[in-house]
């Protein structure tokens, strides 16, 4: 994004004159950042582009942070399709810039950037340093901005780089950079879960669905074991917008039986419809104390709030309401423009039944004695020590039903829909590949296409987030969704328009 002028020779004259000017209109920092991205989002017009480019470049050159940071930003951006950017002179000019806001340490979210930008060139221990350091200032600004939110407030908002990443959040940053040397055999958990456990305070949405992989739970056969922790997070995370956490809850809720979650309840919640043995003690004090919590959490038990999916987990309880949830789950994500939604809602489209073991039983929703699989916990523990292991068993009448969301035609349209996505990956890459020499300014703002041929991929290009969620998996979507029009006997793509759009025969 950065134009091909050296900003270095925008002179001290010029800068003082540029700021004079602006205090002269009345314009905040915020307001130079909003003119210069509606400018630079103002599509087919490339003089409108042109001049907010220009005004971005002397805006860093007077000194302006958030100039500085959408251009670097916007550097980074262009530096993981194609490599050298950052090392361009005019990228190092204001890096020099950022750099010398960062070290003020005043602003987080330059400190954050820097860090992105260290991590981006292999420097792994300095972009942990830098995110730590911006992490107190980063909290600070959150906690505000929930306190702004509670007393009905608008939060402050930084218009900065067309924040494809967040500059804000250092510690979902930290999460992954940890986790990854943790992985690897370094000694960082700790550091990890410190990092997880501020972005679970801050309630970030990215930061709750690290949190529900990371306390997944698998079998020894590797198959995913649902836990009252993992659907608690996934739940907020979906609830929150992160796509990905849709679609997982949205399986969840199609491919899960009874009991949904498998985890033993704590005594302190009991009763619930999970209970596979009695509390060890249950006294009126104890009951009303449980009821209380329940009702009106304390500050004291929100770190405990996971444990309130035990109340609720068993909704919905029918085969029916929990596919028509799965798909209320998908449509969220779709919504969002994330493709794997469409391939997974074209499969539950595709189904005839509806699986007789999603039923919750009558004795669980009641909270009757007959759920209790043990007498007692010491019972439990005697059975899972001697592998007597003892598990919920449908009735012997069971049946699988009709599923009233077998819908062919809607299936179809969903798999059209992963043609699309497709479509929108590889026409961003040819159109990058075919572009980088001539424009290695080219950003987001030019892929918002106006529809021609089929045209109905744009809409993949809204959020550049989202978008890199799933793109890398385009090609293997699109493949399994050719499978499964074979198998139906549908064409996906016609003659007509292959003979329209040749290049569909590339996919």
């Amino acid at each position: 994004m950065l134009s091909k002028d050296v900003r270095s020779r925008i002179g001290a004259e010029t800068c003082a004159t540029f700021r004079k000017l602006v205090d002269a209109a009345g314009m905040s920092e915020q307001d130079l950042m909003f003119l210069a991205i509606m400018l630079l989002q103002n599509n087919g017009v490339e003089d409108d582009k042109y001049w907010g480019r220009k005004l971005l470049d002397i805006s860093a050159a007077a000194g302006y942070t958030e100039a500085s940071i959408r251009l670097v930003n916007g550097a980074l951006v262009q530096a993981r399709s194609i490599p050298g950017v950052l090392r361009q002179a005019s990228v190092s000019t204001e890096r020099g810039r950022l750099q010398k806001i960062a070290r003020e340490g005043t602003h987080s979210r330059a400190m954050v950037l820097e860090g992105k930008v260290a991590y981006h060139l292999g420097d792994f221990d300095t972009a942990i340093k830098w995110w730590w350091q911006a992490m107190e200032k980063a909290v600070a600004k959150s906690e505000l901005d929930a306190a702004r939110r509670v007393a009905g407030i608008r939060p402050t908002v930084e218009i900065s780089a067309a924040d494809r990443d967040d500059l804000s959040s250092p510690w979902i940053e930290l999460i992954q950079a940890h986790y990854d040397r943790s992985i690897k055999g370094m000694d960082e958990w700790h550091l990890f879960e410190k990092a997880l456990k501020i972005g679970i305070q801050q309630d970030d949405p990215t930061a709750f669905y690290y949190a529900a992989t990371y306390y997944m739970e698998r079998d020894e056969t590797g198959q995913h074991v649902p836990t009252s922790k993992w659907l608690h997070y996934m739940t907020k995370a979906a609830a929150s917008g992160v796509p990905k956490a849709a679609c997982d809850l949205a399986a969840f809720y199609h491919e899960s039986g009874w009991k949904y979650i498998e985890d033993e309840p704590p005594d302190h919640v009991k009763p619930t419809p999970f209970d596979s043995y009695p509390p060890t003690e249950t006294t009126i004090k104890s009951t009303w104390k449980r009821v209380r919590q329940f009702l009106w959490p304390i500050e004291a038990d929100k770190g405990k709030e996971e444990e309130n999916i035990f109340h609720t987990a068993a909704w919905p309880p029918t085969p029916s309401q929990r596919h028509e949830l799965a798909l209320m789950w998908l449509n969220s994500a779709i919504i969002r423009t994330y493709a794997p939604a469409l391939l997974q809602a074209a499969k539950i489209h595709l189904e005839e039944t509806l699986w007789a073991g999603a039923k919750a039983p009558e004795e669980a929703l009641n909270l009757s004695p007959k759920r209790y699989l043990y007498a007692s916990e010491a019972e439990k523990r005697d059975a899972d020590f001697s592998g007597d292991i003892r598990k919920y068993e449908m009735p012997a009448d069971a049946q699988d039903q009709p599923s009233a969301g077998y819908r062919p035609e809607l299936a179809k349209t969903a798999l059209k829909g992963v043609l699309n996505a497709r479509v929108a990956v590889f026409r961003r890459e040819a159109t990058l590949k075919a572009t980088a020499r001539s424009r290695p300014d080219l950003e987001w703002e030019d892929f918002r296409i106006e529809k021609d041929e089929l045209g109905s991929e744009a809409v993949f290009y809204q959020n550049a987030d989202v978008y890199d969620m799933w793109a890398k998996d385009s090609r293997a979507m699109y493949q399994e969704a050719l499978a499964i029009c074979e198998r139906m006997g549908w064409t996906l793509v016609t003659e007509e328009m292959l003979a329209r759009s040749p290049w569909l025969a590339e996919l």
